[in-house]
């Protein structure tokens, strides 16, 4: 995570609990449609049908998630990660 980038969907690690885990990840889930549909507007729907699964296991992998937190960039580089997997 950039020293610079606003840590988004940050939950306080002291109060995480079950119900703020899946808070969070549904923030991330959101966030990560936003991401697809700012370059594939007419397809983000069926993208994130066939990859999210994927790209939201590769943020929480790759992130500080475990401490309620995850950027932008987590998500670009996870969404960049699931598809040149799946290409390749």
């Amino acid at each position: 995570m950039s020293s610079t980038e606003e840590c988004k969907g940050f939950i306080d690690p002291a109060t995480l609990l079950n119900h703020n885990m899946s808070e969070l990840e549904s923030g991330l889930q959101e966030d990560v449609l936003v991401m697809l549909k700012a370059f594939t507007a007419d397809c983000a729907r069926d993208l994130a049908f066939l990859l999210m699964e994927d790209i939201i296991e590769d943020v929480k992998e790759c992130s500080d998630f475990a401490n309620g937190c995850y950027t932008d960039s987590d998500i670009k580089l996870a969404i960049g990660r699931v598809l040149f997997n799946r290409l390749a």
